[in-house]
């Protein structure tokens, strides 16, 4: 009887070693599937850190051009040489 209660025990014990080797199998694909997921987010987010970066430029840029737009249109000067600069234009035209 206790031969076999010592079997039962070897065979239950192989047969949890043999989960165990499966479920670290297991975990090691996950953590290289993390691993690959935490490489990828790193990427993604450098590059929303550069569009970031562009988009401010380009927002001041059009700032800076919004600004002497404003210098040649908001004076009667400006104004005036649109209206002759238009009208110069039509008569190319014709």
């Amino acid at each position: 009887m206790e031969s076999e209660n010592k079997k039962q025990l070897e065979k239950q014990l192989m047969q949890a070693n043999e989960k165990c080797q499966k479920l670290a199998l297991e975990l090691m694909a996950c953590m290289k599937d993390t691993n690959k997921e935490i490489q990828d987010l790193q990427e993604i987010r450098c590059l929303f850190n550069n569009y970031q970066i562009q988009i401010n430029y380009l927002k001041n840029e059009n700032d800076e051009f919004r600004r002497k737009i404003g210098m040649i249109t908001d004076t009667w000067v400006g104004k005036i040489a649109i209206t002759c600069y238009r009208s110069i234009k039509r008569i190319g035209r014709k």
